[in-house]
């Protein structure tokens, strides 16, 4: 069931009882302690009223929370099919992660990859929590893309469908499948993350199994689902992981939605 959430009449609440204090307080002016007993116990009254709308608010199944999408949530931003970045966009505040990211948390595969800050810094507090909890052995194996090496990776797939027989249509419909066009991947946004398990299959392990119960409490969803697929029109893969932050992958998860599905909820 989806959450609602009531910050305006929370705020409302808040100004009127508020109003009303001061207006008690003011016509005491003669009596200022008195006034000021009366301002505490007012305030006491009101956070003991809150707590209680809290409480049966939550046990209803809503939640009191900022609505996503104001300037310090903001939207997360998409990148599809239908949505490519801007020309010549760069992601800001990338780093290099093989020198970021601490060694005995996860190994990154290559020694350019990067990524956005905030999501590498969520990234690691989403591994280190996994490794408290015993599952260990990751592998970062891809992060930001520029364009011109996606270019590389569909001519690769494309190349490699031509030469199993495929017409050019065909080939370049087959690639869609499991890799973006260039200017089109998330990965240009410095916000996705390709997990992996050296030398094993990652769909088989348990560090997958880990990330679809918990990416979501560290701001990531599991990017592209069998279930989804249809929507996406990219086919499953567990291994990719896409920041969006908090509360948007709680809200995702809990409604069962793809970014493109949540972006259209709002």
């Amino acid at each position: 069931m989806r959450r609602s959430r009531f910050p305006l009449l929370s705020i409302l609440v808040v100004l009127l009882l508020a109003a009303a204090i001061g207006y008690r307080a003011y016509i005491d002016v003669d009596v200022p302690q008195r006034a000021l007993e009366k301002v505490g116990a007012a305030i006491s009254r009101l956070g003991l009223s809150l707590q209680l709308l809290s409480n049966s608010a939550a046990e209803g199944g809503m939640i009191f929370a900022p609505a996503p999408g104001t300037a310090s949530d903001p939207m997360p931003p998409l990148v599809n099919g239908q949505n490519p970045v801007a020309e010549g966009f760069v992601p800001s505040d990338l780093v290099r992660m093989r020198d970021y990211c601490d060694k005995n948390v996860v190994t990154i595969k290559g020694s350019e990859i990067e990524g956005n800050r905030t999501a590498v810094d969520a990234l690691m507090r989403m591994l280190s929590a996994a490794i408290a909890e015993g599952v260990t052995n990751w592998q970062i194996s891809a992060g930001y893309r520029s364009v011109a090496y996606q270019q590389q990776l569909w001519d690769n797939r494309v190349y490699e469908y031509r030469q199993q027989g495929m017409s050019a249509a065909n080939a370049q419909a087959a690639a869609a499948q499991y890799v973006a066009k260039a200017g089109y991947s998330e990965h240009h946004t410095g916000l996705a993350f390709d997990v992996t398990v050296p030398g094993e299959s990652f769909p088989l392990t348990k560090q997958c199994k880990w990330l679809m119960e918990h990416c979501w409490d560290y701001g990531f969803v599991i990017r592209f689902t069998e279930e989804k697929q249809a929507i996406t029109g990219i086919a499953a893969e567990p291994w990719h992981i896409r920041y969006v932050g908090q509360p948007h992958a709680r809200l995702m998860r809990e409604n069962n939605w793809c970014l493109e599905e949540y972006l259209a909820s709002r």
